[in-house]
């Protein structure tokens, strides 16, 4: 009959570990791992992710305990850590060699690389024990467990950390789920979790019959665990106090040692100090006088220069000094050379036309300067999609990006363009019976002057799109001025008569938040990280409500030149945990990210309508932010948006702490989204619009 498992038995548990540094994640866990070694004996030892080593150190010193153990110890790791746990430098590798190599070096190696690099090192069936805590994203941690399964022997043990954090992307406690039925198996939840699976199929005696009593007496066995970590910690956390205190009293000593030294000073020298300070009276004395003889000299002077100014033969060498500066060469400007934008993400969006071809479609030219991620480029999509069937649309543009933003459409180059004389063959060729142009001026105002100038050449009905805030281009061809906002129609005078407000409408049937619980605790924005509508402070704000919040999680979703700045202010500001910064996101993966939204935040300086505002108003998600543009229009008020960002902090975490005011808000936007800016509203307007123009210029030839 086996000898029935007895936790007393195992001595090594009760043992001091040698290494303990800042990062204790993996103290709770220490006297378990000592534990693990004695049962299990393995031959082969590896940690997939050691960090500053508190977790490694402790298997190795549990091998170096028991003379009789002949394991090699193997450590993976790239030293420079990740986005979950932080990132840092080459120190962090030096500092653990230093104590590593000296203690563990005989039995024991560091290994730097990829853990998919270290596969070719090890023979299939050759580890005993293997402990997983590198990148603890569902799909990482799944890909690590796979990849090194192989590499188990009939023994193998394998160890999970952070089975039970499930923030921050986290996905271990997924896969153990999934995993944990199909091996024996034992969980601590304490100290972020820790799995214990037997994959072997010869598992040592001495870990099958843990196992077996740990299912049986988890209460017992995790309390028993748990209180040796814990008194891990309360020792470490002494030793930290006492050394702190150690410090105060030397300090207090050298204090009061120099008091006296000070005190025993000043009796020796009163007399010397004395005799100072009747010199130093005489001193100052001396310097006054001085000082009163120089400011009458100079006011002396002063009244001669005044005497000279006032002469003739001055006014007439002023007077020659200006006509001689007159007959002198104007300095140049000095160049200014524009820089490529950054180019958008790799996830290109194909565009398909929703309903079966009409015949003899009237063919509709769009020119636009770029055809990246954004709203006018997404307009353009939603046009070609939903009025495709109706209209043979293609597009000119001057900006192609690499890789391509969208595709499914005929996309012309005309980058070189420098006269109309081109774009108006181009037109001719194509017979368009429409130019739509999709105006926003700036940089690109060259460009469009060359565009519009062909529509003097080629005589068919031109709509202009002012889709930001830009002052209209005006030309006496244009049919329709179309804004997309009334804020955008009257920022510039004179607003056109021919001139209409089309909201940007947009797939709400995509954004709905559907069945989905409402989070408590995060906040984020959606956004190209340009600064067309951002600029370098509107990352401040997030930065400031996960000071006063810490709980508080923030999305930034977005790609752009400004998100190494972003980053490197939320590190400088010591919140980085609090942040995920996710890059480009393609659209039709955006409504699971708002999705983890509890509100939408808008820190723009300039937005004339902003459909990504809209998108989180479908959603029943709250919006707060700036008091700019077409903001207020856009949600029917004010009373969330404020251009003090001290007064927007407080209405974010006032939201944040208000669940219920917040999801009335956001009833309210789902309601004016859906009545006021559905991609079905906007294109029955463009069709109508299209309709008319197509009737008029027919009748007029």
């Amino acid at each position: 009959m086996d000898r029935p498992f007895n936790l007393l038995d195992y001595s090594i548990a009760f043992c001091t570990p040698r290494r303990l540094t800042d990062v204790n994640f993996w103290h709770l866990h220490i006297p378990f791992a000592f534990v693990m070694v004695a049962m299990l004996k393995p031959e082969t030892f590896v940690e997939l992710g050691s960090h500053k080593g508190d977790s490694y150190c402790a298997f190795c010193q549990a091998v170096d305990e028991e003379p009789s153990l002949n394991t090699a110890c193997f450590a993976v790791d790239n030293w420079h850590g990740d986005e979950q746990t932080g990132f840092y430098g080459e120190e962090v590798l030096a500092q653990l060699r230093a104590y590593h190599d000296p203690l563990y070096g005989g039995f024991s190696r560091l290994t730097k690389c990829s853990f998919d690099d270290a596969l070719k090192y090890f023979s299939e069936s050759s580890i005993d024990l293997l402990h997983i805590d590198g990148h603890h994203t569902y799909d990482s941690v799944r890909h690590d467990f796979e990849s090194w399964l192989p590499k188990m022997s009939e023994r193998g043990v394998v160890l999970f950390h952070d089975t039970n954090v499930r923030e921050r992307e986290f996905g271990v406690w997924r896969l153990w789920n999934e995993i944990s039925n199909q091996y024996p198996s034992f969980e601590f939840k304490f100290g972020n979790g820790l799995g214990i699976l037997a994959v072997g199929k010869q598992i040592e005696d001495e870990v099958r019959t843990f196992l077996e009593y740990g299912k049986d007496n988890e209460t017992a066995v995790s309390g028993f665990f748990y209180l040796l970590g814990t008194k891990i910690e309360l020792d470490l956390q002494k030793d930290i106090l006492s050394k702190h205190v150690y410090q105060l009293e030397s300090a207090l000593l050298d204090r009061d040692k120099g008091l006296q030294q000070a005190d025993e000073w000043l009796k020796q020298n009163v007399v010397i100090i004395q005799e100072k300070d009747r010199q130093f009276g005489e001193l100052q004395a001396t310097k006054d006088r001085q000082l009163r003889e120089l400011q009458t000299l100079i006011e002396e002077k002063s009244r001669q220069l005044d005497e000279i100014y006032a002469s003739k033969g001055w006014r007439w060498l002023t007077r020659y000094r200006k006509i001689k500066a007159s007959l002198g060469m104007l300095p140049r400007k000095k160049l200014n050379l524009d820089t490529q934008k950054e180019k958008p993400g790799s996830e290109t969006y194909h565009a398909k036309v929703m309903y079966p071809l009409h015949e003899n479609r009237p063919k509709i030219i769009h020119a636009i300067a770029n055809v990246w991620v954004g709203g006018s480029s997404r307009l353009l999509v939603d046009l070609i999609e939903h009025l495709g069937h109706k209209y043979d649309q293609e597009t000119v543009t001057c900006k192609i990006p690499y890789p391509l933003a969208y595709d499914g459409f005929p996309c012309h180059d005309f980058s070189q363009l420098s006269s109309p004389d081109a774009m108006a063959a181009f037109l001719r060729e194509k017979e368009a019976k429409i130019l739509h142009i999709h105006y926003w001026g700036e940089d690109d105002k060259p460009w469009y002057a060359h565009v519009f100038g062909a529509a003097d050449l080629y005589p068919c009905p031109v709509i202009e799109n002012i889709n930001i805030p830009v002052e209209t281009y005006f030309h006496d061809k244009i049919k329709q001025y179309v804004y997309v906002s009334e804020y955008a129609r009257n920022l510039f005078n004179p607003v056109p008569n021919n001139s209409c407000v089309i909201f940007p409408g947009s797939n709400l049937e995509l954004f709905q938040q559907s069945d989905h619980d409402f989070p408590d605790d995060t906040i984020g924005m959606v956004y190209r990280l340009e600064r067309d509508k951002l600029n370098e402070e509107s990352i401040d704000v997030f930065i400031d409500v996960v000071k006063e919040r810490p709980s508080t999680k923030a999305y930034i979703i977005g790609a752009g030149t400004l998100l190494k700045l972003y980053q490197e202010k939320v590190m400088a500001a010591g919140v980085f945990d609090n942040f995920i910064f996710t890059g480009y996101v393609p659209y039709e993966s955006l409504p699971d990210y708002y999705r983890k939204f509890s509100l939408f935040v808008a820190p723009v300086w300039r937005e004339s309508f902003g459909q990504v505002s809209t998108f989180a108003m479908s959603m029943g998600i709250s919006v707060v932010g700036n008091n700019v543009g077409g903001l207020p229009e856009m949600l029917g008020s004010q009373e969330f948006l404020t251009n003090d960002r001290a007064v927007l902090v407080g209405l974010i975490i006032d939201l944040l702490n208000d669940r219920e005011k917040r999801i009335e808000i956001g009833r309210l936007n789902h309601k004016r989204a859906h009545e006021m800016f559905s991609v079905e509203a906007m294109i029955a307007q463009y069709d109508r619009l299209y309709e008319s123009l197509l009737s008029d210029h027919k009748g007029l030839s």
